[in-house]
């Protein structure tokens, strides 16, 4: 029987190397709460439940997660519930995928500047949007999810945007359709975003000096052609939402102090203009660094909204908005087919035989924290996590 490990956990790696790291590196709080919960995840520490097979009496233990927003084994079941939300509230129109990223010059405001930097992308890049749709004479449904990293998790500060293609006329009586295949002038939409951020950083950040350098390179805002289908559309989204820097399946090797992962390089495609996939070694203190740096403060919100979305009236301008939409018989284009992520299955069929349901048979109390994170607060019997 082959009983070589195939897939790692982040858990394992915090409450291997955890405690070592949590005494010689500063943490703010909400990384600390992460770190703790994620070590705690889906192990007794929490608790859990006995299932028990109906069948053939195959007995397993599960334990409960943390739900913490930025542990990958939790993202899961938020993301279902995301995605249910935002699929009651699409148009039956086309939608674009734009990605707003700003120069690199910027990337050590992650750090220092964390909430000005991400509201200031946020305000540009939806500013710009709204602009462009202004002259057309509406107001558009945005959701915008701002992302951190890249793919070796280091700082890569960018916008998602799903952008409905058309708007609501200003005196909510019209649909106004822009087109299947073309949102606005990209060159033109880019050149609003940069000068737009510029302007915001500067307001938030008074002292800042920006580099003369920022205008050496033009600022390019990608913009997809829009999918087919309603619901492809936003599972394509909820691919971005409540999601870490790193997920489980990415870790390939935890030994001797270091941690290898997969990665996608852009700078080396295929013919078909795939991204060649390379692994990266780091040791454990640098991958926990860079993991817990993507970690927002508290009350910096990921994920907002924008036009028809924003505001108190967002149902009544979004039922509005549906029916002149289907009114005026709007088609969807099928030109562009975007596979949907598979939504991860909850497991109640009897993992032995097959056939039987799992019931739950007995509740595990939880009993505490992990002793190699919190073995200063075991020692003072504290159990706070």
């Amino acid at each position: 029987m082959d009983t070589k490990r195939t897939e790692y956990d982040l858990g394992e790696i915090i409450r291997l190397s955890g405690q070592e790291y949590e005494r010689s590196h500063p943490m703010f709080s909400e990384q600390r709460k992460a770190f703790r919960a994620i070590a705690s995840c889906r192990t007794s520490v929490l608790g859990g439940h006995k299932l028990k097979c109906r069948e053939c009496g195959h007995v397993e233990i599960s334990y409960n997660s943390c739900r913490n927003n930025n542990c990958p084994k939790c993202q899961g079941i938020k993301r279902r519930e995301w995605v249910g939300s935002r699929i009651k509230e699409l148009l039956p129109v086309p939608y674009f995928h734009l990605i707003f990223t700003i120069s690199d010059l910027f990337n050590d405001l992650h750090h220092s500047h964390y909430k000005a930097l991400y509201s200031s992308v946020f305000s540009a890049s939806s500013g710009a949007l709204l602009h462009f749709f202004k002259k057309t004479g509406g107001v558009p449904a945005i959701t915008a999810v701002a992302h951190s990293w890249g793919q070796t998790m280091s700082v890569h500060p960018h916008v998602h945007m799903l952008v409905t293609g058309g708007c609501l006329s200003f005196d909510e009586k019209e649909w106004i359709s822009i087109g299947n295949n073309y949102l606005f002038d990209v060159e033109k939409l880019s050149a609003e975003f940069k000068k737009r951020f510029l302007r915001e950083i500067k307001k938030r950040i008074p002292d800042l000096n920006i580099p003369e350098r920022v205008n050496d390179k033009e600022w390019v805002v990608f913009c997809k052609k829009p999918f087919a289908g309603a619901e492809v559309v936003v599972k394509y989204l909820g691919r971005y939402v409540n999601r870490s820097a790193i997920a489980n399946s990415r870790i390939k090797d935890v030994s001797d102090g270091n941690v290898t992962f997969e990665y996608k390089n852009y700078k080396k495609t295929d013919e078909d203009g795939k991204p060649a996939v390379e692994n990266m070694t780091l040791e454990i203190d640098e991958f926990i660094r860079r993991f817990l740096q993507h970690i927002p403060p508290d009350n910096c919100r990921r994920t907002r909204f924008y036009g028809i979305l924003a505001g108190r009236r967002r149902k009544e301008k979004t039922k509005v908005a549906k029916e002149l939409a289907l009114s005026a018989n709007f088609a969807l284009s099928g030109d562009e087919k975007i596979e949907a992520p598979e939504e991860e299955a909850r497991i109640h069929s009897c993992p032995e035989c097959g056939d039987g349901a799992m019931e739950v048979v007995e509740t595990l109390l939880a009993h505490g924290p992990p002793h190699i994170i919190f073995r200063n607060e075991v020692n003072r019997g504290s159990h706070a996590a």
